[in-house]
């Protein structure tokens, strides 16, 4: 999760309370990721609850497109009826979509926290991404979310 290596991961739980992620999120995590940034606060975060995927058809079907994270996460999305689905790959959020969930990125987080005053520079936060989370988005996006918050000078 970019947001826990650029240190703004309180803010899903200030959005959501909580949030669910499936057994192949959590293993991307902490397991193929255990030694990178961030990684130690998403293990303490007790409003991360872990949920598996009980009907998996769906899943496997679009790991033909997908990574097995996404491919779940899309997954459970439609098990649970989830109100959102955090991704940020764009052909995941596709198929998301396509499939009638409500999507919501990182960048989106950014946004809702910018205008909500729980940061206070939206441009320093999308530099942190790029960055120290190898987060890609085309100058086109960051120009758009920047006017979207005011500071598009």
């Amino acid at each position: 999760m970019a947001l826990s290596v650029i240190e703004k991961l309180y803010l899903l739980k200030n959005k959501f309370g909580k949030i669910i992620i499936p057994d192949a999120v959590w293993t991307e995590i902490t397991v193929e990721g255990r030694h990178k940034k961030g990684t130690d606060d998403i293990l303490r975060a007790d409003w991360i609850k872990v949920e598996s995927l009980q009907n998996t058809m769906l899943a496997k079907s679009l790991e033909k497109d997908l990574d097995y994270g996404e491919s779940e996460a899309i997954a459970l999305g439609m098990e649970i009826s989830a109100d959102i689905i955090l991704l940020d790959d764009k052909l995941a959020r596709t198929l998301a979509a396509n499939l009638g969930l409500n999507i919501l990125g990182t960048l989106g987080i950014l946004i809702w926290a910018r205008k909500m005053g729980l940061i206070e520079n939206l441009r320093t936060e999308l530099h942190n991404l790029l960055i120290h989370a190898n987060f890609r988005m085309s100058q086109n996006l960051i120009s758009k979310a920047l006017r979207e918050v005011g500071e598009d000078a």
